[in-house]
């Protein structure tokens, strides 16, 4: 695997025009290689926005969204699975290729996960070798302690080597880093001060200790910061980006 690239731009919204940008174009790409593509989404309210802002502008208007299949790197509220959901239908993400973690109120999370463990095995290719599709794009946020996905320090979700791992914390249904690293390329978003130290374990650490720092692209991982995000890394670790 490549080390990770690094891009910096000014602020949350500049931030929010170049993710848009570049994953516009990532994404015809494959549908112009291929005729799909596949996209993994944290269930964040960063992924949330970028996904909205595409939706409401004419950049978003260029995918064949009925060619891209959506899944989601782990569970999340009501509200903010209802926001996500309703930015990919605005884009014209069809209904039955998006693919959230869920499951009846009646089953726990062990039960859950092992439904989306099975949901991602039956969509694998003949190409697939691993337990999940292989992702083309893996759009992911750092937390600030260098956490990613629902993935923590210190936590046993951080070192399994399955699919799908239940957070003993949080109770949250997560893919693994195992998982999450069969994306041909990876997508780790920063914004604001909060996460830069985050940020710095991601691009310092090492990934039994920072799940964040264990998130690489099978062909590249791109890191994409707004510059407080980027306030603690060295400047030989920085690189200006425009939209």
């Amino acid at each position: 695997m490549q080390p990770p690239e690094v891009f910096v731009v000014r602020d949350h919204d500049l931030l929010l025009e170049a993710v848009g940008a570049r994953l516009v174009t990532s994404l015809v790409d494959h549908i112009n290689g291929r005729g799909s593509a596949a996209l993994l989404i944290d269930t964040d309210p960063l992924i949330t926005e970028v996904l909205a802002r595409l939706s409401i502008g004419s950049v978003g208007s260029t995918v064949d969204w009925e060619q891209v299949s959506v899944w989601a790197a782990r569970s999340s509220g009501r509200e903010l699975l209802g926001a996500t959901a309703a930015a990919l239908t605005s884009l014209g993400v069809l209904d039955q290729k998006t693919h959230f973690v869920q499951g009846s109120v009646d089953l726990g999370a062990v039960d859950v996960s092992e439904r989306y463990a099975a949901e991602l095995r039956k969509a694998r290719g003949l190409d697939d070798h691993g337990a999940v599709p292989a992702f083309d794009i893996a759009l992911l946020t750092i937390g600030e302690t260098g956490s990613v996905a629902g993935l923590h320090p210190k936590r046993p979700t951080a070192y399994d080597a399955g699919a799908v791992t239940v957070d003993p914390v949080s109770g949250e249904v997560t893919l693994t880093l195992t998982a999450l690293s069969t994306a041909r390329e990876v997508w780790l978003l920063g914004v604001g001060k909060r996460v830069a130290p985050g940020v710095h374990l991601a691009l310092t650490g090492g990934p039994l200790q920072v799940p964040a720092a264990g998130a690489r692209g099978q062909a590249r991982t791109l890191v994409l910061l707004d510059d407080p995000a980027a306030s603690a890394l060295p400047s030989s670790l920085r690189r200006l980006a425009s939209p």
